[in-house]
């Protein structure tokens, strides 16, 4: 494709360039758009029309068989549009011409009007809406919906965005809070080893009532003890930790 082509197709067809590589109008009362992909090396023709029967569209099938014979161009039949893929070579607009006149001709001589390519509504005025995935002719009805649900979709990204915000301030606050929950850690740490010295001391106290320290099962509760008192110290930790490092 060489830089002149956007002018080619505004000075030879109906079509006018919305925007680049983008090409919409309306040829032999039928809307068609022109998307011209240089990385892919393609051209898409879109002509929006009614929907066509099984006989129709094995007459069109074998025209346009006959026009493309030779060549990578490709042509699709949707339920409301025909889409002509082309190869971007040096005659790609003179097939685009051959093409769309002639597929044009053939819906006009049997005839099948133009139409809202995603409804199929008929003998409506259409206008260009962006699909997300494309710039096509709409209907007023599909180009209101379409643009309701791309509020949609832009008000559940910023509630999704809100979200994430959120989740990041609050990562943030829990961050500045550590120092808070070390010294409440500390804290409770000295109440700990207070409660634990209480525990020793009532513990000890019962065990060497029932047993000798020297006997095995003296010190076999002993240990008892010891497992109790860290345990406690451990606890006591975590909650003042959690105490003063919570954000409300």
């Amino acid at each position: 494709m060489n830089s002149f082509s956007a002018i080619d197709i505004i000075r030879t067809s109906d079509l006018e360039e919305k925007e680049i590589n983008f090409f919409a109008g309306t040829h032999m009362n039928y809307y068609v758009t022109l998307l011209i992909s240089p990385i892919n090396a393609i051209a898409e023709l879109c002509i929006c029309c009614a929907a066509l029967n099984a006989t129709q569209s094995t007459e069109l099938h074998a025209i346009v068989n006959m026009l493309i014979k030779g060549s990578k161009d490709t042509v699709l039949y949707d339920d409301y549009s025909v889409v002509v893929t082309l190869e971007l070579k040096h005659d790609w607009i003179t097939r685009m011409h051959i093409l769309l006149d002639n597929i044009c001709k053939y819906l006009s001589s049997r005839r099948i009007p133009t139409a809202c390519p995603a409804c199929g509504k008929q003998d409506e005025t259409l206008s260009i809406g962006d699909t997300g995935r494309g710039r096509i002719f709409l209907c007023g009805d599909c180009l209101s919906e379409m643009n309701d649900n791309i509020l949609k979709m832009r008000e559940e990204a910023e509630k999704n965005m809100d979200k994430i915000t959120y989740s990041i301030r609050q990562s943030k606050f829990s961050r500045d809070d550590i120092g808070q929950g070390v010294q409440g850690a500390l804290l409770w740490g000295l109440f700990g080893i207070f409660i634990c010295a209480v525990e020793y001391a009532v513990l000890a106290s019962i065990v060497k009532m029932f047993y000798f320290l020297v006997s095995y099962e003296g010190a076999k509760s002993l240990a008892l003890v010891y497992i109790t008192m860290v345990v406690t110290f451990i606890v006591c930790v975590f909650y003042g930790y959690r105490k003063y490092a919570k954000t409300e």
